[in-house]
């Protein structure tokens, strides 16, 4: 079997890599990248990564994966946090809940671009932006 991700749908939330009970699938930040990558040798061909996909962007083929080693199944930048600098979550599920989310309570849309550390400080001294 193999694994293949649809970058153009997955949103680099992880799930995938966080409900393989082989750990197969594994997840990695390189700098400011994520990576999500497959070790094909590893699968058991549960389908739980590709049943529990909230974006629907991954699918487990009857094809033979290679079976050498990790290979990359997807990358992403990850988000900044414009307070901070670090890095927080992938920027398309930071994307995914900016678009979801543009229509509501403006004080709710300012704080997805914060870290977790800043997003409690800020809501720790009381600021709450308009």
């Amino acid at each position: 079997m193999a694994v293949i991700i649809d970058s153009t749908r997955c949103t680099g939330c992880e799930v995938c890599s966080s409900v393989c009970e082989p750990m197969a699938l594994t997840r990695a930040v390189d700098g400011e990248v994520l990576h999500i990558a497959i070790d094909h040798s590893r699968c058991n061909s549960c389908g739980d990564c590709e049943r529990l996909c909230p974006e629907h962007a991954l699918k487990v083929t009857e094809e033979r994966g290679p079976t050498d080693g990790l290979i990359t199944l997807f990358q992403c930048q990850m988000a900044k946090c414009r307070e901070c600098g670090r890095c927080f979550a992938p920027e398309p599920l930071v994307a995914k809940f900016r678009h979801i989310l543009k229509d509501r309570d403006p004080r709710i849309v300012a704080t997805i671009d914060l870290c977790p550390q800043c997003k409690d400080r800020t809501i720790d001294d009381g600021y709450r932006p308009l």
